[in-house]
């Protein structure tokens, strides 16, 4: 017997309402997946993969958009947004797989909806200049965070479900669009910037939560 065993039988035996027969179904079915012995890709290597991910879905789409779309003249504002955007995207995919963390992540969550709000209080009550169409923003900030969201999935099913792990994912989407879009958009309204730019991150975060529920997971790791 393996210390793995000694240590299962040690486990199941504390649980005293577990009868003899499913004491020893349980215990072989435990012993049968021990003796696979997986290995597991550590944790810091599936977010180091998931940054890299985002990464090129972000410069992928900015190649993109630059392809179709003049670059916006970009000031001291919008390039300190521009380094926030791009710390949420970093940290938040770290956040959404560190194993436990639940702590950090509820930061992350408060940190990045403060930002939105900072971003929203930055513009003005007129723009500066002409930009995308407002439905244009929107459908775009959307459309662009779907790479970076399904590969967040494939990742996420390897932990069991948190609405808090996977709303840090999908707020590090929302940014991996926010960010795509931010050099190509002059309109910088407080209505515009709140309605087609934070608005459809948000929606970002809460359809990666909605959806990743309905998945099954292939691990149930915390």
């Amino acid at each position: 017997m393996t210390p793995h065993d000694d240590r299962l039988t040690e486990l199941l035996q504390r649980t005293s309402s577990v009868s003899h027969v499913d004491f020893a179904r349980v215990a072989e079915a435990a012993r049968s997946e021990l003796a696979l012995n997986r290995r597991t890709a550590p944790w810091l290597h599936q977010a180091l993969l998931l940054v890299a991910m985002n990464v090129v879905f972000c410069a992928a789409a900015i190649a993109m958009m630059r392809a179709s779309t003049d670059v916006q003249s970009i000031g001291i504002g919008h390039a300190m947004a521009a380094v926030v955007l791009f710390a949420l995207t970093i940290f938040g995919a770290f956040a959404a797989v560190r194993p436990g963390g639940r702590a950090g992540r509820i930061a992350y969550i408060v940190v990045s909806a403060v930002m939105m709000a900072i971003i929203v209080v930055g513009g003005g009550p007129v723009t500066t200049g002409l930009g995308l169409t407002h439905p244009t923003c929107a459908a775009i900030e959307l459309s662009l965070a779907v790479p970076s969201l399904a590969f967040s999935f494939v990742v996420l099913r390897r932990f069991a479900f948190q609405i808090d792990r996977t709303l840090v994912a999908g707020i590090a989407s929302g940014a991996v669009s926010a960010l795509s879009l931010h050099f190509f958009c002059a309109k910088d309204t407080w209505t515009h910037l709140l309605v087609f730019h934070i608005v459809p991150w948000m929606l970002i975060a809460i359809l990666a939560v909605f959806g990743r529920k309905r998945m099954t997971s292939t691990s149930y790791a915390p």
